[in-house]
């Protein structure tokens, strides 16, 4: 067994290689970021998790936002990962299927002339393509073995699921529901707002939607980290520096669960804020919110990672 799977399964790795664990004033390894070992044999050294790297595991060999592929664990069942795929297939063909029915529904004309039917389209044909890229990648995962370049599949995976298409998308996919209901509680309790309104203010938002959630994204093409261990080609392009962390924190996890947590609550907040200039009744567009506030609560992020599997070695040579 290596470092990299004692830092992976310490518990395993202390019972097969005999080794013990330092006392806390022994211990000379950075604190949560690896573990002090020793033996009859071996001197005290630290087994670093897999995210740090150095004599004391004080450095950061993945940015954090990659920490959760690397969290230690037990035992985990042979071809356990193709269970996530499948759902993830599930759930990606009922948004293509929702998709369609939905974008053939808000394309009929009382709909689509107003600007609730402008939010709705965007937000079937964004239901399209996310459908579209789970049910794609969901299905190569599940034929991976058979796939001729794996690192290929790991590099497109990586640019398009992972970091510069599907986020974008999923992003949008939350800003739009929050627009729905941002556009329905204008319209029932504000006198300057009507259902029939100019669709001007809908198409400058959809396309600002459009345009700022891509653009999240850009900061990640020049804050990755360089000269990367071959073990990390399936993740890359979103191994972060520290400030690219930040930038992408801010920018694209904003994004991501600004809508989804904040939505219902900064919709309250709103009529507070615009009641000087708009003639809205606060109180009563509250009790609205409250009312009906299951349906424009946007979903919860879409995204959700597969497993990744180590093959748990038998030998101690990295103590020899």
């Amino acid at each position: 067994m290596n470092d990299f799977q004692c830092g992976r399964d310490i518990s395993f790795c202390l019972s097969v290689c005999n080794l013990t664990l330092c006392s806390p004033e022994n211990n000379t390894c950075v604190a949560d970021h690896g573990y002090c070992v020793f033996s009859d044999k071996v001197q005290p050294k630290c087994i670093c998790l897999p995210c740090f790297i150095g004599k004391y595991c004080e450095d950061e060999k993945v940015s954090r936002n990659l920490w959760s592929f690397f969290a230690p664990y037990g035992e985990i069942a042979e071809n356990g990962a193709y269970i996530p795929a499948i759902i993830i297939m599930i759930w990606g063909a009922f948004l293509l299927m929702n998709g369609i029915c939905c974008l053939q529904t808000y394309l009929c004309r009382k709909i689509r002339e107003t600007n609730l039917g402008i939010y709705l389209i965007m937000l079937s044909i964004v239901s399209l393509f996310i459908g579209l890229i789970l049910i794609i990648f969901a299905s190569l995962f599940l034929r991976v073995k058979d796939l001729p370049d794996l690192d290929l599949f790991a590099d497109f995976h990586c640019i398009i699921y992972e970091k510069f298409v599907y986020i974008p998308l999923v992003s949008m996919y939350n800003w739009f529901i929050a627009c729905v209901g941002i556009e329905r509680a204008l319209v029932a309790c504000s006198r300057d707002y009507e259902l029939h309104d100019s669709r001007r203010r809908s198409v400058i938002v959809s396309v600002l939607v459009v345009i700022i959630c891509p653009l999240t994204a850009l900061p990640g093409l020049f804050t990755v980290r360089q000269n990367q261990p071959a073990e990390l080609r399936p993740m890359q392009c979103v191994n972060f520096t520290p400030v690219g962390y930040i930038l992408q924190r801010i920018c694209t996890d904003q994004l991501l669960v600004g809508a989804d947590h904040s939505s219902y609550e900064s919709l309250t907040i709103f009529t507070e804020s615009i009641s000087g200039w708009v003639q809205i009744d606060a109180e009563q567009l509250n009790m609205y919110l409250a009312k009906n506030s299951s349906a424009i609560r946007p979903s919860h992020r879409l995204h959700d990672r597969l497993d990744n599997i180590y093959a748990v070695l038998e030998d101690c040579t990295f103590l020899v």
